[in-house]
């Protein structure tokens, strides 16, 4: 049982991640990235995505609530 529950965990996670990207154009948890692309560190986005701090940026200005508030509860921690 325990397994079936982290499968499903992970399917909403991934849906939400990739419908976040169709939406807006890029990935959530990609701060680290913007800031300083560079010098960008993989371990800074596993901390971001651990965190579960994302932000909806001004490319989600004409994305419906009803569409942000189903990425908000897939991308949940």
């Amino acid at each position: 049982m325990n397994h079936l529950y982290r499968v499903s965990f992970l399917g909403n996670k991934i849906a939400g991640f990739i419908l976040f990207e169709f939406l807006s154009g890029e990935i959530p948890f990609s701060k680290a990235l913007k800031t300083d692309p560079k010098n960008f560190k993989m371990e800074e986005l596993f901390n971001e995505i651990k965190s579960g701090k994302y932000e909806f940026n001004e490319n989600w200005a004409d994305i419906s609530p009803d569409a942000k508030d189903l990425v908000s509860k897939l991308l949940v921690v």
